[in-house]
Formats: structure tokens, C-alpha cells, sequence
């Protein structure tokens, strides 16, 4: 039998995955999606409350020109961060609901997945921190360098950053697999 065949066992679980694959498009899609297009999603960031003030992660200023410069970058570069995640799981669903399944693609998408839960949860950190140094800098009140150490012990044990190394290793692991297959393939 031919490497490159498929065989009719093979087949049913291919479909059972492009079925999955769709459903959680769809499940994505009604998510991410729908609360974007209402910007429901930017409330945890940043939102007007009933009397007119702005909240945000750090705090709560009287007009949206009041909160900080770096406050709006760190909110701005956050919701990036998970639209790009949201857009490279999609993207791997569609290559999961085409069948594919071991390719160069599929590895970058699964170990950028992985940095982008990486990188929001580091800039979460960073952003506390330089949030914290700009309020002690102002005078909003006194800087405390030993929550540093809350703040590391808290991005150690994050579910993002434990899920975020899991899906890079798991992407590298896929990569070693996906060049010992070509490697079989040009095998006589």
C-alpha cells in the first residue's frame, strides 16, 4: 500500500475531524465575532460607565483624555494580541476541515498560537508593572517593587502561559514528526 493513500478507516476519522473542525469555526466565529461587531468584547479593557466616567484595567479617569498614554497603547496592543490569536485558530481550523493535518503550516500556526498566549500574558505583567512605576512616578501613590514578585509567581502559574509552552513543544514535537514523514516519503 502506497504511503500516500488513505484508507477507508483512515477516512471516517478524517471526516469526524473536518466536522469538528467546522463546529468550532462556527463556535469561534459566534464567540469572537458577534460581541466584536457590538464591542462588547473591549469591556473588560476599557468601557464608559452610567455617569460618564472611563474604566479601565488600571483604573478609573473622568474623561477617555485622561487615561494615559501607555494605558491606551498596552489596551490597544492587548486586543490585538487576541485578534491575531483568534485569526491564526481559525485559520488552522480551516486547514483541519480541508484534512490537513501535518504540515509546515499547521506548525507555524500552532507554535504562534503558543507565543501570542505567551505575549499577552507578558504584557499583561509589563503592563501592571508599567502602570504601577507611571501612578509612583505622578504621585498617585507609592510604588511597591516587591509586588514584582506577585506579579511573576502570578505569569508562572497562568493557565495562558502553561497552555502557550504546551502548544509550542507540542508544534515542535508535530515539526520533527512532519520532516521524519517527508523523509519516509522519499524513501524507496
Amino acid at each position: 500500500m502506497n504511503a500516500n493513500e488513505i484508507s477507508p478507516k483512515a477516512n471516517a476519522r478524517l471526516n469526524r475531524i473536518r466536522i469538528v473542525s467546522r463546529v468550532l469555526k462556527a463556535l469561534l466565529l459566534l464567540y469572537f465575532v458577534i460581541p466584536f461587531s457590538y464591542f462588547a468584547y473591549f469591556r473588560p479593557f476599557l468601557h464608559k460607565t452610567q455617569d460618564g466616567s472611563w474604566t479601565t484595567v488600571w483604573g478609573t479617569y473622568a474623561t477617555f483624555s485622561d487615561i494615559p498614554l501607555i494605558t491606551k497603547l498596552i489596551i490597544g496592543l492587548a486586543v490585538g494580541l487576541i485578534l491575531a490569536a483568534v485569526v491564526a485558530c481559525y485559520q488552522l481550523l480551516c486547514l483541519y476541515e480541508k484534512g490537513i493535518i501535518f504540515s509546515a503550516r499547521n506548525v507555524r500556526l500552532l507554535g504562534r498560537i503558543g507565543y501570542l498566549a505567551l505575549s499577552y500574558k507578558t504584557l499583561g505583567i509589563v503592563g501592571n508593572l508599567l502602570i504601577s512605576a507611571w501612578n509612583g512616578w505622578i504621585g498617585s501613590f507609592p510604588f511597591h517593587p516587591i509586588l514584582i514578585w506577585v506579579d511573576v509567581y502570578r505569569f508562572a502559574i497562568s493557565p495562558l502561559v502553561i497552555g502557550g509552552i504546551f502548544l509550542i513543544v507540542v508544534s515542535r514535537i508535530m515539526d520533527e514528526g512532519r520532516k521524519i514523514q517527508e523523509e519516509q516519503e522519499l524513501t524507496v
